[in-house]
């Protein structure tokens, strides 16, 4: 089934004079005009989990998937890219706050805090020094930038490999192609794909897919080509459109690479997909199959992914130094038997400025380095930033 998109080449105009990252193209390049998309049928997707596959490739016991791409001459070839040391969060701050797009509240209670330090007895202040406390969260959704391992879906009973979901239990948790299978951690060089960038547009619009030609076009942009082992990261400025617009409810419309985009991605030979998207068009245009680019990816691919990434300071950082390729490192939480992770990420050694949505939308003035830092008391019922939960970090583009 061919469907056509509506050209979207909205000129930014006077809005990029107050986007702090650099400015975005004002009128559209000819990349930007598109041709008209190929949406496949449902079928057809389905039957990618099968013709795309990678079961079998590096080994019937495999649990890696496209990690084993990661080679020790690709780690090589990403260290090399490193040059005046720069590193570049591409972190979303976990928050408290509950927004419309938020679907499990993030919890934080203060086992112990500073509280009444200054006025503590003397025997009470030798044992009372620190202070800490309990986070929980659900980093699946669409707030919580993290790593989908291929634990984190199933088609038809079976996950990557042909290993049983079954596998997968409520006591147990994830007794295979669990997020400590990348315990040792993620390097690689990472490849930058501007999407609104190449359109001369602030965002990709919610009902506007990123297809294939997007991705070609971003290609012949930033001067670059996907390899195998790489991770690429694709910018469609959903974070940004959520930075100034506000967070929407999870049933409006998303955009996100199109699973039109895996048999692109098996061909490149990517290892890991991230994005600044919960990576599935929303709503799914197929009855049976509500996430199909998470399926063909993670179930048939064996293709792990980063879902809601914060790539606002990495490609203000490209374009400063119109260079798309860099190293990149991830930390995965060393969790055993967990479908994914939130992961570690290091403090940068340069700081940038930032947007950053806060409470009742305003500014905060902390770098991206270092999470702004409420002022909390027990019991306080003010929202703020859960400091300290990591994502993924950027190495020097170069």
């Amino acid at each position: 089934m061919k469907t056509t998109r509506r050209q979207f080449l909205m000129l930014l105009g006077g809005a990029a004079s107050a986007w702090p990252y650099g400015a975005i193209a004002q009128t559209p390049s000819k990349e930007a005009k598109r041709m008209p998309a190929v949406i496949p049928s449902e079928a057809q997707v389905i039957e990618w989990i099968t013709s795309l596959s990678n079961w079998g490739r590096w080994g019937a016991e495999d649990q890696a998937g496209c990690l084993n791409l990661i080679t020790p001459a690709k780690r090589q070839q990403a260290a090399a890219l490193m040059r005046d040391g720069t590193t570049v969060s591409c972190a979303r701050p976990i928050t408290t706050e509950l927004t419309p797009d938020v679907t499990y509240q993030v919890q934080r209670y203060m086992v112990d805090s500073g509280e009444g330090r200054d006025t503590d007895p003397p025997e009470r202040r030798r044992v009372r020094r620190g202070a800490s406390e309990f986070i929980g969260m659900v980093f699946h959704g669409a707030t919580i930038t993290h790593i989908d391992a291929l634990a984190h879906y199933s088609w038809r009973g079976q996950m990557y490999n042909g290993t049983p979901a079954s596998l997968v239990t409520s006591r147990e948790g994830a007794q295979s192609h669990a997020i400590d299978v990348a315990a040792d951690g993620i390097v690689t060089r990472g490849v930058l794909l501007d999407i609104p960038l190449v359109r001369g547009v602030p965002w990709v619009p919610p009902e506007e897919p990123v297809m294939p030609a997007d991705l070609e076009a971003a290609e012949r942009q930033a001067g670059v080509q996907v390899e195998a082992g790489d991770i690429l990261l694709v910018r469609t400025g959903n974070y940004r459109n959520i930075l100034e617009q506000g967070p929407v409810p999870g049933t409006a419309p998303r955009t996100a690479c199109h699973v039109a985009c895996t048999p692109w991605f098996k061909q490149r030979d990517i290892a890991m997909l991230g994005t600044d998207t919960s990576n599935d068009v929303r709503p799914s245009a197929y009855p049976n199959i509500a996430t199909p680019l998470h399926t063909v990816a993670l179930v048939g691919l064996g293709l792990w992914l980063i879902d809601n990434a914060n790539l606002e300071q990495v490609a203000a950082a490209c374009q400063q130094r119109q260079r798309y390729t860099f190293l990149l490192c991830l930390a995965p939480l060393r969790l055993r038997r967990v479908t994914g992770s939130q992961s570690i990420r290091s403090p940068c050694s340069k700081r940038r400025e930032h947007m950053e949505r806060r409470d009742r939308g305003t500014t905060s003035g902390a770098p991206p380095d270092r999470p702004s830092r409420p002022q909390h008391t027990r019991g306080c019922a003010r929202r703020g930033e859960c400091g300290g939960a990591g994502v993924p970090h950027m190495g020097e583009p170069a």
